[in-house]
């Protein structure tokens, strides 16, 4: 037995003088911090120690961290910031990646409880933001929204199935309530690889 650790551990000597492997941020409560400087809260990531954004009161900062899922975390935006190329560049919330720092979603969301909302569904790469007219499932590496929109309702139903990227979104027109649904992977494109069928049947086929 006492060989065979120390051929273990012999394999395992190669792996600790490798590289550096990059930490994976999955947006939990834990890897954030709010820090009240008195007249403003900021929320930190606590790897970097790099502030991702600024909050009026310390509550509204615990509620956005609190709510921090899926590597994305509510982040007030303003005009300048970091969003993706088809995105307006408008004052709101945003879901925000909490590694790249980057705004998803067409438009912002007026209310800090929407965004939270939205962010606590998100899940295998996926968030649902906001596109002026309703929501779209939006891969939170790339910035791809895809489908046509639906209530958020029944997107955050659709984000909170995904897995590794392959999530329902709505190519159809309507609320989302009834048909309309395909099982859709999204990377930097959008891969629609099903039926049009009701978001409870689309979740069951979730890979």
């Amino acid at each position: 037995m006492r060989n065979l650790f120390l051929f273990v551990a012999g394999l395992c000597l190669p792996l600790q003088a490798g590289p550096v492997v990059r930490p994976i941020f999955a947006g939990t409560a834990s890897e954030l911090e709010c820090k009240d400087n008195g007249s403003q809260t900021e929320m930190v990531r606590l790897a970097d120690k790099t502030t991702l954004g600024k909050f009026k009161t310390l509550t509204d900062c615990e509620d956005a961290r609190g709510s921090a899922t899926g590597g994305v975390v509510c982040i007030w935006f303003t005009p300048g910031m970091k969003i993706g190329s088809e995105s307006w560049d408008e004052t709101g919330w945003r879901p925000t990646n909490v590694e790249t720092e980057l705004g998803l979603g067409r438009r912002p969301l007026s209310k800090l409880s929407d965004c939270n909302t939205v962010v606590k569904s998100a899940a295998g790469g996926t968030v649902c933001t906001n596109t002026g007219l309703g929501f779209k499932p939006t891969n939170i590496e790339t910035g791809m929204w895809c489908g046509s929109s639906s209530e958020m309702q029944y997107c955050v139903q659709a984000t909170a199935a995904a897995r590794d990227k392959y999530v329902c979104s709505f190519p159809s027109s309507g609320s989302g309530a009834g048909n309309g649904w395909a099982l859709t992977q999204i990377t930097n494109a959008c891969k629609y690889l099903g039926k049009s069928e009701s978001l409870k049947d689309c979740n069951a086929r979730v890979p």
